[in-house]
Order: C-alpha cells, then structure tokens, then sequence
C-alpha cells in the first residue's frame, strides 16, 4: 500500500514538472456596466437581423418593381459608414446589431456593435488591418487609424461576446460597449429605435423638469397674432397637458416590421413614469367590438372603434375647467358641467364610427357612430343634456374666437324621438380666395349640416350628414360582418383596445372624379389619377393598446403596395415585375 501510494505521488510530480504553464490572460478593458451607463444613454438601435431585413426588402422591392436590389440597399446603407467594403465582408449580419447613442460633456458619442463572422483575436485583427493601421494596443482594445482616408478619424475597437465594439475614443468605448452589446436585442422587428427623454435633456445640458419650465413660460408668454386671449388659455392648456404627458414619459420606442406577406408595420410605444396622470390614463384596457350596424351596407371609406370610453372622457374633463372659466358666462357653468357629466357618465364604450362618401352632383359625406351607454340610464334624459349643451352660446363663442374667420349657426330640436341639430358654418368674413376654396368642400360650402341622435335601446346612434332619418332606422336593428380589407385590419388588430381604417383609394377617387370633370388643366390631370385608382386597394390601418404602456400600431398591409407598384407601373408605362 505505502509503494503504491508512492509511485502515484512520483507520477504526479513528474506530469506537473513536465506540463507546461499557459501564459497569464492580458488585462482586459474595464467597461461600464449597461445598469449604470443607462443614466447617459440618449438612444439605442437595435437590427434583429440585418440580413434578414435586407433580403426582405430585396423581394418586396423586386414584387413592386421597384429599380433597386438588396445589394444596392447595402452598399446605401454602408456607405453611411465610410468605412470600406472589405470591412463588411467580415462582419456576421446574420446575428443582431446595435447601436447607443450617449450624452456626453460637449457631444453625443455612439458606439456601435455588430457580430463578427472570426470572433477570434485573429478576426479582430483581420477586421483592423481591413480598415488602417493599429496605432495603439491596450487592454485587449485596438486604436486603427482609418487609410487612404477610410472614415476620416481614429477608431477604437474591442472584441467581447462575439462581437466588436466600434466608436471614436477609448473613453466612449469604456462609457457604451456594455450598452452597445445589450442593443443587440432579438426581435420580430427589423428595426427598433428607443428614445430617453432624461438623456436627451442631459445631451442639452439641463434636465426634462427644468426644459419643460422654460417651455411653458416661453408658452404662457405668448399669444399668436389675431388669436383670442381665451382660446389661446385654452390651446396652451391643451399643450401644456400634452408637454405633461411628454415630461412623464420614461421612454419612447419606435419600430419597424418589413414583411413580404403582411407589408410594413410601424409601432410606436411610450413608457410613461408610475403613478403619474399618463400611466393612470392609459391603465385601463378593453378590447374594441365594432357596433354591427356599422358594418352592414358598402364598405366604409373609415372605421373607427374603441373599447371604452376612459380615455376621451378623461380628455374632456382634463380641458373643461379651462374652457368653462374662459368660454362659459358664470351663470351658464352649473349647467354646463351637470349637462356634460350627464353625457359622459352614460356612455360606457365600446363605440364605433364610419366615414363614407354620397354619391350625388357634389362631393358629400355621411358619418355614423354607434355608442353603448350603461344599462339602465335613461335615454330621454341624455338627449336632453346633449340638446343643453348644442343650445348654450359658448359652443359658437368657441369657434368664433379662433381667428379663422368662420361663423356658426347652431339650432337643436327635438323631433319624436330624436334630437336633430343643424349646425352652418359661415365664412363670409373670410377672405375671398380662402371662401372660394372651403365652398367646394363637405361641411364648408354654406349648407347646414345635419346630425340625428337616438338612443335606442343601450345604444347611443348619430348620423351626420344627409339622409341622416333613413340611416337610423337601418343602424337600429342593421348587423352586418366586415368584408375585404377590413376585415383583414379586424383580424390583425383582433384583441387591441382600438381600431383606426382608411381606404386612402375610396377617400381620394370621390375628389378626383368631380376635379376630373374639367377637360383641361389640372382637372385633366386628377380625373387620369382618378381613373387609375379604379381598382385600387389603399387601405392602411392602426391599432391603440393601452396598460402599463400606451401602444400605436400602424400597418400598411401588401395588397397596398401592390397597388401602388401597380399605379407606378401603369404611369410609367412598364410591365408587371416576374
């Protein structure tokens, strides 16, 4: 036992004298932790997958026939750069890229980083050699000095995680490489960019609460030419609300969406600080259900729909205290504010909204919307504050102080079991050329236009515009399902607190068809644009989500882009893409 013992202990003696002992690891460059860096970061971008996106765009552009190439999308981008092309030949674009943007002392610095296809210290050094001259080693980091003039300045690089770090001084590359790593985000997107409002003040040289001061004293300072003191009080509350809203924000996010089966998708996102106005606002979340009257018929031009009601009903009141002290005599405001509660605490949501055109010798349009109300509220008494307010001579000082030069007439009645208002704008003190021009537009040619209220049954219904009785008997008991494109937005935007439709090629044929009518000159001109929306499909939609984030979703599906690849063609005389 003792030999044995022995012989193992000489065994391995002889294999520690005989192994040889690997090199100590060079220092590596301290960077600063993401967590702590994130107090000067001004923006971040971040590219899932810039490969992906490119080829993607390669193939839509190709199914347009658009004159560009994936290639020829790289080599634009790239050349941002300045740097050669020999340096992109080594970088791995398949694997996320990203980008911070910090706020320095005098400038904003960026730091970039990207994957390398060699994540060795021989890759980084072929990357150097690609770009100059390494003047400097230090700490694992490279100083390259750009040649034949390259990017024009020095730049610093450092390999970590299989990516290189790329930026102008060793100071921004401490200060952003953990940063610049951390936006290498994987996502659906092809792009997200995010906004700090906190480093973009610090970029400025002050902060979000003193930028916003000085805002709102500038504001309050200043009242535009030919605009009454009191609605000037009141635009400037309405701003100062939206400045709040601003202030409160944490973060704002955009994105981009590129996708050769659903088109271009657009998201735009604001974090808001806990606990302020703006969080609670949007806190609430309800899907949207369209009202089934709104859907029967021929596809509306628009279509709108929200879930609840918290948002505009919040909006009023945020705004009414404003616009009773400067609008609404003392001895009108009891009622004012009772007539208005009244209103918005019947209304419960979801509610819906149509926009179309008439068919007739002039260009009209008809609007229909559809509001739940809470069950049991009475329907009588609603169309008797709706009919207080239309009545009180606020509503036409409203307008008449804005300087536009436009007079209402209001007159509200009831009629059996409706209230009928008629409301005309009159622009005879406007200029001239400004009357002419509003004469040959819905809503501004000097006609009253007409809206009808009903409730009927839990539901509040409004048709704007002519033939407003026939339209409200066909919504009481009308159901019908989306068709076409809109159903396609209802399918994309299923679940979402709210819905936004526009047929762009239904609002613009209507206009050109009457502009078309003129044989020569511009009217020449819209009626060919007007007959080559025949057969288009325009249609474009977003989404609202509110929660702990308030969210805007805005898409423009592939059908679209078909059609505008299909105009494009036929104006320039060329043929289908293969």
């Amino acid at each position: 036992m003792v030999k044995t013992a022995l012989v193992a202990a000489l065994f391995l003696f002889a294999c520690q004298k005989t192994q040889p002992v690997a090199p100590p690891r060079p220092a590596q460059l301290a960077v600063r932790p993401a967590a702590e860096g994130r107090a000067d970061l001004v923006a971040e971008i971040s590219l899932p997958h810039p490969q992906t996106t490119l080829a993607t765009v390669g193939v839509m552009a190709k199914k347009l026939g658009l004159p560009f190439s994936e290639q020829d999308v790289q080599r634009m981008g790239w050349s941002w750069t300045k740097l050669p092309e020999s340096v992109l030949a080594k970088l791995d674009l398949g694997k996320p890229a990203g980008a911070v943007f910090l706020a320095g002392q005098k400038v904003t610095t960026a730091v970039g980083a990207v994957a390398l296809k060699d994540p060795s210290d021989a890759g980084l050094e072929a990357l150097a050699a690609s770009i100059g001259r390494v003047a400097e080693r230090t700490e694992g980091a490279l100083r390259v000095e750009a040649a034949d003039g390259g990017a024009g300045e020095t730049i610093w690089m450092l390999a970590r995680d299989g990516a290189v770090c790329l930026t102008d001084s060793k100071d921004a590359l401490v200060a952003g490489a953990a940063l610049a790593l951390a936006a290498r985000r994987t996502s659906a997107h092809d792009v997200r960019v995010a906004l700090l409002p906190e480093g973009i003040a610090r970029a400025a040289g002050t902060t979000v609460k003193d930028w916003f001061a000085k805002a709102r004293a500038e504001m309050a300072a200043q009242q535009p030419p030919g605009m009454d003191k009191r609605t000037t009080q009141l635009a400037q509350t309405m701003l100062g609300y939206f400045m709040e809203a601003i202030e409160s924000t944490t973060e704002a996010r955009y994105t981009i969406a590129l996708g050769a089966d659903k088109g271009l998708t657009q998201g735009f996102e604001v974090v808001p600080r806990a606990g302020s106005p703006l969080a609670k606002l949007i806190a609430p979340r309800k899907a949207y259900v369209a009202d089934p009257a709104l859907l029967a018929g021929e596809p509306p031009v628009g279509f709108w729909s929200m879930g609840d009601m918290v948002f505009g009903r919040e909006m009023f009141r945020l705004f009414r205290t404003t616009m009773i002290d400067t609008l609404v005599p003392e001895a009108e405001r009891a009622r004012v504010i009772a007539s208005s509660d009244a209103i918005f605490d019947a209304l419960a949501g979801p509610w819906s909204a149509r926009f179309s055109f008439l068919a007739g010798p002039k260009l009209d349009v008809k609007y229909d919307l559809a509001y739940a109300v809470k069950p049991g509220v009475d329907g009588k008494a609603i169309l008797t504050a709706m009919e207080d307010l239309l009545k009180a001579p606020w509503l036409a000082r409203l307008l008449e102080a804005s300087g536009s030069g436009l007079k209402m007439k209001l007159a509200a009645k009831r009629e059996g079991d409706a209230l009928v208002t008629k409301v005309t704008l009159d622009g005879k003190s406007m200029p001239p050329a400004a009357r002419a021009q509003l004469a040959t537009m819905p809503f501004f040619d000097g006609k009253p236009i007409e809206a009808r209220t009903v409730v009927a049954g839990e539901r509040l219904l409004m048709a704007i515009g002519p033939d407003g009785k026939a339209r409200l008997a066909e919504m009481a008991t009308a159901k019908g399902a989306p068709t076409g494109d809109l159903a396609a937005a209802f399918a994309d935007t299923k679940g979402e607190d709210g819905l936004y439709y526009m047929d762009l090629a239904a609002m613009l044929k209507p206009a050109m068809a009457m502009a078309g009518k003129s044989p020569t000159g511009p009217g020449a001109m819209l009626g060919m644009a007007g007959a080559m929306l025949a057969d288009a499909h325009l249609a474009t939609w977003g989404s609202y989500r509110g929660g702990e984030s308030l969210a805007i979703t805005w898409r423009i599906p592939m059908a679209t882009f078909d059609s505008v690849g299909a105009i494009v063609r036929g104006m320039m005389g060329g043929a289908p893409p293969n």
